[in-house]
């Protein structure tokens, strides 16, 4: 509807003139149905950034009540900082930066690095053709192909917008439960992605780093690292370690400089239950007209930003399907 080579903010008021289809059969009830799931999608989505807001405010309210003595006092880089660091940039020497990080390593219950957490980091799979050999992707699953889980899919609040899948038959560089995705590079770098679910063919590419648990896989602890480095990206933290062009990278050598707080237990797991939390059942095949409202506040009150999401995609793979029938004149098919 738009001159060729144009961006959709040049279709102005064009979009006025797209027909809308009116269900023909069971118009009342059809239009409850539309109305009951869209509702539920905005209700869901809100919650997503309501959950996300509250892990970063949680984190930088622990922080800021249980500072110890120390107070800051900011000094020009020494030759030896500098040698350590191995970088002329100024961004790590700024005030804001040194501030910021000593902020987290006053915290008075104590910090550790990553490795100190018990994680090991190393690059994605390398999906190149001189790697891999050749590979066959789709946007639909077939039986064998690998979940591609790509850093520059992946939102600010954790979940993936868009999940490819690659047919390969090699055996692919694979993630576990409680493995980190974290996108490293470019101008939207740092966010990150926890493997939440069981599956055995779950890969993600060379612009992401993985950050696995070297024992057994905790999923709590995992889920704590994602949110705090949700918290540094936040204070533009991530942006100041990164180094080049493009909106730079965050080498996994300046990860040391990185300090995790020792948060208490009980606050982790709180922490943890609004990203995920295994105990929100949406139980799709018992909901009916009558109960959807009541199960879906049941469930968004417990569902952490995981099962949101989830419940998301599922509502609009029914919304679509629905419009799809209404604009062929068919029965639509109430299904939540």
């Amino acid at each position: 509807m738009t001159p060729k080579g144009s961006v959709i903010r040049h279709c102005k008021t064009l979009f006025l003139d797209c027909e809308i289809p009116i269900p023909n059969v069971e118009t009342e009830a059809t239009m409850k149905y539309i109305a009951r799931v869209v509702k539920a999608i905005v209700t869901k989505e809100r919650l997503i950034t309501e959950r996300h807001n509250e892990i970063l405010k949680l984190i930088e309210t622990e922080i800021d009540n249980n500072q110890a003595e120390g107070k800051f006092s900011y000094e020009m880089p020494t030759y030896s900082e500098i040698r350590e660091l191995g970088r002329l940039d100024s961004k790590p020497y700024c005030e804001a930066f040194k501030r910021a990080i000593f902020k987290i390593k006053n915290y008075q219950r104590g910090h550790r690095t990553i490795e100190g957490l018990g994680f090991t980091m190393s690059r994605g799979q390398n999906l190149q053709v001189s790697n891999i050999g050749k590979s066959i992707y789709s946007d639909t699953y077939h039986h064998g192909f690998y979940t591609l889980m790509l850093p520059k899919s992946f939102s600010k609040f954790g979940t993936c917008e868009k999940i490819k899948y690659l047919g390969n038959p090699r055996a692919l560089k694979t993630l576990k439960v409680g493995d980190l995705i974290f996108g490293a590079e470019g101008f939207e770098k740092g966010r990150s992605i926890v493997v939440v679910e069981s599956s055995s063919k779950t890969i993600t590419n060379i612009h992401g780093i993985t950050i696995k648990q070297a024992a057994h896989g905790n999923l709590t602890d995992a889920v704590f690292v994602k949110c705090f480095l949700d918290y540094l990206r936040s204070c533009g933290l991530i942006d100041m370690l990164a180094v080049g062009g493009n909106g730079g990278s965050l080498a996994q050598k300046y990860w040391g400089f990185i300090p995790f707080p020792e948060f208490p237990r009980s606050l982790k797991e709180r922490v943890a239950r609004l990203y995920h939390n295994a105990e929100a059942n949406y139980d799709a095949e018992h909901i009916t007209d009558s109960n959807f409202e009541s199960k879906n506040t049941v469930f968004d009150k417990i569902a952490g930003i995981c099962e949101l999401d989830k419940i998301v995609k599922h509502l609009k793979s029914r919304l679509d399907s629905a419009i799809e029938r209404i604009a062929a004149d068919e029965l639509v098919v109430r299904e939540y």
